[in-house]
């Protein structure tokens, strides 16, 4: 990842974070969490307020 200078980990609401975080936590990358499915995130009941709240994390995650 250090290599790559891959910055991000994408992961789910309901995935075991202890991975990602492990690897945060070695290379220094931001973990972000994006919502699969409407309603697994507050804010995100519909198809378009999900792929809005996603869409809008990956790019504050990229640009930081």
């Amino acid at each position: 990842m250090k290599s790559e200078k891959i910055k991000v980990i994408v992961s789910e609401p309901q995935l075991n974070q202890k991975v990602a975080q492990a690897l945060a936590g070695e290379t220094g990358a931001r973990i972000v969490l994006l919502s699969p499915l409407p309603g697994a995130i507050t804010g995100t009941n519909t198809y378009i307020s999900m792929l809005r709240y996603d869409i809008a994390k990956l790019v504050d995650a990229l640009q930081s």
